[in-house]
């Protein structure tokens, strides 16, 4: 939503994070957090763009109303680290 307006439909968002039969961490052209497998401290439901060498990612976390958007950091462990971070200062009290 952007204001009152809705950008995306629900029905493409349904598609984008339905898991497709060969591969459970993949939706519709979006990876999958699959059983919190790519980002354990994100929700299972969260999904996410992979580009240039894994080192851009949009993540998204509809749960937290949250978009992350990390360029050129230098493998998956300290992206991990970083989605962490940030749920972590947006949900401590």
């Amino acid at each position: 939503m952007w204001g009152e307006e809705r950008l995306v439909s629900a029905e493409w968002f349904q598609k984008a994070t339905t898991p497709v039969d060969i591969q459970p961490n993949y939706g519709y052209m979006w990876w999958l957090n699959t059983g919190q497998s790519a980002f354990p401290a994100a929700p299972a439901s969260a999904f996410y763009a992979n580009g240039a060498g894994s080192t851009n990612i949009i993540f998204v976390d509809r749960e937290h109303d949250l978009v992350t958007v990390t360029r050129w950091v230098d493998g998956g462990e300290h992206v991990s680290e970083f989605i962490r971070l940030v749920l972590e200062s947006i949900t401590s009290d």
